[in-house]
């Protein structure tokens, strides 16, 4: 709520009901106040500590979130590959639905090479560009295009005094020849891999229905030993999520120091007809559950557990995402330039089109002003909720979708930030202290 021109959000203290959590996001301001002091500060009559208190405040370095927001919109949009629909495995729950016969396209390398002119001809130049192979299938089951797109970029950069560094999600499922290829060339990769063998195989299986895990445990060995950056993708079903200890246990042991993000299955493309039962989204409520269970349990490990809607309180922002907050270029083998790396997003992400004929990106700027309004700031329903600049809303896909679930981010938020008080073990008393938490880094 505002109170003094501030945004102040106080929030149940779990271990002391006689306590409560003050949280001042914009002010990077976190402390556990007596329920005295929360009602002051709460109420509508004057005090001296009341007035002592958000004198501090106004001290403090503020985020500025429309300042934020502009700077966003300004920057250059990061340019993201989709360059085949196919791919090597049948994961059960795809949301490309990739491999099945409607989806098998590949860009040519025509189209490739016009698409990389196109964006550094559009764009402002700078020091460093990024450079993503998301949407669609699997990249690397593209590798002539993959590695020429690479090279491309890299060349067209280096024209204009600029390096590329570049980013991919994969599914880990190939040989020495492609992984060495990816820890050479790229600085970011997010790998696929949903635990132990018995549930990796489960969810992907490989186009003829065998076991992938194999594979694709060599895979996160080799970039694991070669120190290359990245991350794993974990994705929870109703199966796999009630052996959420033996997931932790398997990635604290093979992986630790690695970070695993939890997400839960989304009924899109292959899952809307998956008919193994046991692979279904989980319930919401559920998955929150487990998902403080899980936080609890990974505390000691070696591991970091992230969710992307709910456990990220180490920045602020009020995008979920740059793809939609920028908006980026993600540019799939119909020539489509769309917002969102899933396929088939709904039309309020296509704002633009790469036109065969001309060999050129077209934009459209009406679809491109909508798209800046996506932000938490413009949500009436996250006005009063302390998980706003966090969750921002959650994925404006899953908005229009209507799956997203508030209630399990507002309680898995709840238990992150009593978490950080009892990490930080900030007391607010007669006296003002703090616990500073802050970003302006949007993801």
């Amino acid at each position: 709520m505002i109170i003094e021109n501030e945004e102040v959000f106080i929030i149940d203290c779990e271990n002391d009901p006689a306590k409560k959590i003050i949280y001042l996001p914009l002010r990077s301001y976190l402390a556990l106040v007596n329920n005295e002091v929360a009602n002051e500060i709460l109420g509508n009559s004057d005090s001296s500590r009341k007035s002592l208190f958000f004198t501090a405040m106004k001290k403090r370095a503020f985020l500025d979130m429309i300042e934020i927001i502009d700077n966003l919109h300004n920057c250059n949009p990061e340019l993201s590959l989709a360059i085949t629909d196919n791919c090597n495995l049948r994961c059960v729950y795809c949301h490309a639905s990739a491999g099945e016969t409607h989806k098998k396209a590949t860009m040519l390398v025509n189209m490739i090479d016009s698409v990389i002119d196109n964006y550094f001809q559009s764009i402002k130049p700078q020091k460093n560009f990024k450079i993503n192979f998301n949407g669609g299938g699997e990249p690397t089951y593209a590798f002539v295009q993959l590695k020429h797109a690479i090279y491309k970029a890299k060349e067209a950069a280096s024209k204009m005094g600029s390096t590329c560094k570049f980013a991919m999600a994969t599914n880990g499922y190939y040989n020495n020849e492609i992984r060495q290829f990816i820890v050479d060339n790229f600085s970011q990769i997010s790998l696929s891999l949903d635990g132990p063998a018995f549930i990796h195989n489960l969810h992907r299986p490989t186009v003829s229905g065998n076991e992938s895990f194999s594979v694709v445990f060599e895979t996160a060995k080799f970039f694991y030993k070669s120190n290359l950056r990245f991350a794993f993708r974990t994705t929870i079903s109703d199966y796999s999520m009630n052996y959420w200890e033996e997931i932790i246990d398997f990635f604290s042991s093979e992986f630790p120091s690695k970070s695993i993000g939890f997400e839960h299955l989304n009924p899109f493309g292959r899952a809307i007809n998956c008919n193994d039962v046991r692979i279904q989204l989980p319930s919401k409520e559920i998955f929150a559950n487990r998902l403080i269970q899980i936080l609890k349990y990974a505390e000691n490990k070696s591991i970091k557990i992230i969710n992307s809607a709910s456990t990220e309180y180490d920045f602020i922002r009020p995008v979920f995402c740059s793809n939609v907050g920028i908006p980026n270029w993600t540019i799939n083998t119909e020539g489509q330039i769309t917002a969102c790396g899933r396929d088939d997003a709904p039309n309020e992400f296509v704002f633009g089109k790469y036109d065969f004929k001309l060999n050129k990106i077209v934009l459209d700027q009406d679809k491109l002003n909508k798209l800046h309004q996506m932000v938490v700031t413009n949500y009436p329903e996250c006005v009063d909720c302390f998980c706003k600049y966090h969750c921002a809303g959650d994925c404006p896909d899953r908005r229009i979708a209507d799956k997203s679930d508030c209630k399990a981010i507002i309680k898995v938020g709840k238990y992150v930030l009593n978490q950080k008080i009892n990490q930080e073990e900030v007391i607010y008393g007669n006296t003002i202290s703090s616990s500073t938490r802050s970003s302006d880094t949007v993801d």
